[in-house]
């Protein structure tokens, strides 16, 4: 709240968490036991942070130390923690508004909307006596609107189109639109707006659920994450050559795109446009008609897309309930898309067996870990364990031949690539990168496994019949490219030809981060305040 110490959630090693960064200086510290956090907030002293994370609210005071568990919620919609030690927070667990005390306990209801909406991105008025919040549709971005409700009196009212609003001390109501800030005079003791809003600050990132990436301190300090990031970046997909690295770009139009999967025939791609965490939708890019058409339609949020062998089905996650849960759906579009296996848990779809009869899943199970699970393709969607452990695992890859499963873990501290037997993954363990690595994929001949190191994409020999043996590891493609999702432990951020001959790659038309995804750049405006008053003049 005073303006010199920033929260936010990042990636590091394949690892998501909180990192702290003081205004005065350059070094960046992570806040341990973090892990998978989203949505950071503040107490009002400034002594703790609050956060989603495992399904649940919790805590974590700056000094440090272990985190404490508040209370259970589903997928974030935004926390605020008032002057009373009362945190007001929203998730996909329940429509409404939710209040729990600071030192955790049972959470209360506060509000409860009309049928068919939400509320959400909750924020305390100054002095705590009042909270604004969004009013949603599903779906329905254009119709989000900011209302305020009167803590002592219960009464509600909205105040303006938009989302994610915030009251700050130099009067204004600010809140989003698209992607941009705007602002309107607000009066405090009245609970009301005067005037009409205006745009104060464009190119800020506002996901489709409402989420406006911004922060405001009382110094007038504002921070906000610039479009560019997370499914806003635009971008154009390449084929780069195995051998040669010579880049040959698609006649696909520059767009958001990530998680390119190439058809098993090799005649189709499928490719996130926008995409999970920050919600979009999966497209169809024909190679020969060379058109783009949308899979996906509800835009809650759809995204990491898999083929299934005849190239007839995909299957892709959706948060079209709330929390990523698989669909599938006729690769041509027709009919509608399907629920695949047990819904209630965090779901990404990773890799289909050759044989069509399993999908390997990321599947939260022990906590605050996600591990590896199979459903099944045929009959019944049933589940069964694949890799359960204490540790993280993801980004699973099956060889062609079906013996075998690359997959990520860091059992080890950071990131690293394994190879196991599949589906008897208790049957041995083969280390693959020794110094960080992401994102395994096998040549379709199963004569290499690639994976993502440094921004680099890296090549290991491997014999897998009868036994499993690896070579050494050499470079194969470095540059500008995704190679790697920003979502931890989701499947790979790029392809490989059914030829093996060349890689499907997205190319950012920006720079690219150390991790090979988007580089990422938070932009810091001092005495916001003062710009503010003079944009939008308070009475």
């Amino acid at each position: 709240p005073d303006g010199r110490t920033l929260v936010y959630a990042g990636v590091r090693d394949g690892v998501q968490q909180l990192f702290v960064r003081t205004r005065d200086q350059m070094a960046v510290r992570p806040l341990l036991g973090t892990e998978e956090a989203m949505h950071p907030f503040f107490s009002p002293d400034g002594a703790w942070v609050g956060f989603f994370a495992d399904d649940s609210l919790k805590k974590v005071a700056l000094a440090g130390g272990p985190p404490q568990t508040l209370c259970p919620v589903g997928l974030r919609r935004g926390a605020t923690w008032g002057p009373d030690d009362t945190i007001v927070f929203a998730s996909s667990a329940n429509p409404g508004l939710m209040q729990v005390s600071a030192a955790g306990g049972e959470p209360r209801p506060l509000t409860e909307p009309e049928e068919g909406d939400f509320h959400g991105w909750p924020a305390f008025v100054p002095g705590g006596e009042a909270v604004l919040y969004t009013i949603g549709e599903p779906g329905d971005f254009d119709a989000f609107q900011v209302a305020v409700m009167g803590l002592d009196t219960g009464d509600q009212q909205t105040l303006v189109r938009g989302t994610d609003g915030a009251v700050t001390a130099s009067g204004h109501l600010v809140f989003a639109r698209e992607a941009s800030l705007w602002a309107v005079p607000f009066d405090t003791d009245r609970l009301a707006i005067s005037g009409e809003p205006a745009p104060a600050v464009e190119g800020v990132q506002v996901n489709t659920g409402g989420w406006a990436h911004y922060a405001l301190a009382d110094d007038g300090t504002l921070v906000y994450l610039p479009v560019g990031f997370v499914g806003n970046v635009p971008a154009e997909l390449v084929w780069v050559d195995r051998v040669t690295g010579e880049e040959t770009p698609l006649a696909a139009p520059l767009r958001a795109y990530s998680q390119p999967r190439i058809s098993p025939d090799g005649t189709r791609v499928t490719v996130d446009i926008g995409g999970l965490p920050a919600g979009g939708d999966t497209w169809v890019w024909d190679l020969t008609a060379e058109t783009l058409t949308r899979l996906t339609l509800d835009a809650s949020g759809n995204g990491f897309a898999q083929w299934t062998p005849d190239s007839q089905r995909v299957i892709f996650a959706s948060l079209r309930e709330g929390v990523p849960a698989l669909f599938w759906r006729a690769a041509d579009g027709t009919g509608t898309a399907e629920p695949l296996g047990e819904r209630g848990s965090i779901r990404i779809p990773q890799a289909v067996t050759p044989d069509g009869s399993a999908l390997v899943v990321m599947e939260r199970i022990t906590g605050n870990n996600f591990n590896l699970v199979t459903v099944s393709l045929s009959g019944d969607p049933v589940s069964e364990d694949l890799l359960v452990t204490d540790f993280n695992e993801g980004a699973a890859a099956v060889s062609p031949d079906g013996r075998w499963f690359a997959y990520q873990s860091d059992t080890s501290g950071q990131a690293e690539v394994y190879v196991r037997p599949f589906p008897d993954a208790d049957s041995g363990l083969h280390p693959i990168s020794t110094s960080g690595g992401t994102s395994p994929l096998w040549a379709p001949d199963g004569s290499a496994l690639f994976y993502v190191n440094e921004g680099r994409l890296l090549a290991v020999p491997v014999q897998t019949d009868p036994t499993f043996s690896r070579g050494t590891a050499t470079v194969v493609i470095e540059g500008e490219y995704m190679f790697s999702t920003v979502f931890a432990g989701a499947p790979r951020a790029y392809d490989i030809d059914p030829s093996g001959e060349r890689f499907l790659l997205v190319k950012p038309t920006g720079a690219p981060g150390s991790d090979g995804g988007t580089l990422s750049s938070l932009t810091f405006v001092l005495n916001w305040f003062e710009e503010l008053k003079e944009r939008v003049p308070v009475p």
